[in-house]
């Protein structure tokens, strides 16, 4: 039973710490692990040249339909032919 306890109170304590850390990487605020990240984030956004301003709604749902259909087709061709 001891056992049980310990481990949902580590658990807990480990969605508290990881849920307020992905909340701000979520919001776009400052975290602790920037100094890291950021460099590394910068290389790949220049390597892919991905621009970094966010998408509308509208270019986003294009966006992954576009992608979904991609998918479709590519799991067709894969599967049936």
């Amino acid at each position: 039973m001891l056992e049980i306890l310990i481990t949902l109170i580590i658990a807990f304590i480990l969605a508290l710490i990881f849920g307020n850390y992905l909340y701000k990487i979520a919001s776009c605020k400052k975290t602790i692990f920037d100094f890291i990240f950021n460099p590394i984030d910068n290389l790949i956004y220049k390597i892919c040249a991905i621009d970094r301003k966010n998408m509308t709604w509208q270019k986003y749902s294009l966006h992954l339909i576009a992608f979904n259909a991609l998918v479709a087709i590519f799991s067709f061709v894969i599967f049936y032919l």
